[in-house]
């Protein structure tokens, strides 16, 4: 795994096909998300960025090969805004090539910046690993889900792997812990979704019989009588925002810990669960003619969970009417 790249480093890039032909703005900009263009202008026209070592105006365009010349340009942030905890890279790769990068993202980190924070996932590993410095979400995770997240490294591989979403090519498995006994005939839940709306500084969707069609997919893994929650597997056939959350509540069994969709809050500090009961286990997907399947096993904090309702032990749920 390479060694992260700090801001303060110049960075030196090699122009491949893709980007043949591009003006240089236009690549800083790509490149550098954030930094606004009166910045990027600045950095070219003071010669802070070069081309194969000679000064060049913003219009210049790229050829194949080209030694590009990038001087640490800080991001444009607000003051206020936080920085995301500490990214263990290593520890949550789960396929890296030329193309793909499949993360079991750790719950808890935001998949971009926005919202308050300063950065998320992408930004960090655009900013932080040169290599990467094109990197770009195939699709998303809530930021309290965790699990495996898939990234482009290339534009080509993005356009694939966008279209491969769009004909659900692309599968993708969850394991959700809800509230109530979920009825093992409940097998599919097609409920229309209203775009994100803001209320109260948080993104809420609702179900919309005028909004755009959502259908997901269920099966009962576990029940726990004692404890009154059901381990369920689940796809979203289609990929809306907050899809499996709003379905789940609005059946009437919310996921545990979700309290923006649900009533309840899972209270097993004990044991380490203090979040939304929500992951991401599988990927899979067929690429340039392969077929790739991806797995995520379930957090510590997850199974510690799972094994102290099947020992009957100790699981408190609170309301927040």
């Amino acid at each position: 795994m390479a060694e992260p790249a700090t801001r303060r480093t110049v960075r030196h890039l090699i122009v491949d096909s893709e980007d043949v032909g591009r003006r240089v703005d236009n690549y800083l900009a790509s490149l550098l998300r954030g930094v606004p263009r009166g910045r990027l202008y600045r950095a070219v026209r003071g010669g802070e960025v070069r081309v194969n070592s000679a000064r060049i105006s913003p219009g210049h365009r790229l050829c194949k090969g080209d030694r590009v010349r990038i001087p640490p340009l800080q991001l444009s942030l607000p003051a206020t805004a936080r920085h995301n905890g500490a990214l263990d890279l290593a520890a949550i790769t789960l396929y890296s090539d030329h193309e793909l990068l499949v993360l079991d993202k750790p719950a808890g980190l935001a998949v971009h910046g926005g919202s308050g924070l300063r950065d998320g996932l992408i930004e960090r590993l655009r900013n932080g690993y040169p290599q990467w410095c094109r990197m770009e979400l195939a699709h998303r995770l809530d930021r309290d889900t965790s699990g495996c997240l898939l990234l482009a490294r290339r534009g080509e591989a993005l356009r694939q792997l966008h279209t491969a979403l769009r004909e659900r090519g692309v599968s993708r498995s969850y394991l959700a812990l809800v509230v109530g006994a979920w009825p093992p005939t409940l097998r599919r839940i097609s409920l229309a979704l209203s775009r994100p709306t803001r209320c109260a500084g948080t993104r809420r969707v609702r179900v919309d019989s005028a909004g755009r069609p959502a259908e997901s997919r269920f099966r009962l893994c576990e029940y726990f009588p004692a404890a009154g929650l059901s381990l369920v597997a689940a796809k979203a056939v289609t990929g809306r925002t907050h899809q499996l959350r709003v379905h789940m509540a609005a059946a009437g069994h919310p996921i545990v810990g979700d309290n923006r969709y649900g009533d309840w809050s899972c209270r097993f500090a004990d044991r380490g669960l203090q979040r939304q009961f929500l992951h991401a286990v599988s990927l899979s997907l067929r690429y340039s003619g392969r077929p790739l399947r991806f797995r995520a096993e379930l957090p510590t904090q997850f199974r510690r969970a799972l094994e102290s309702l099947r020992c009957g032990d100790g699981f408190a749920l609170t309301s927040h009417h």
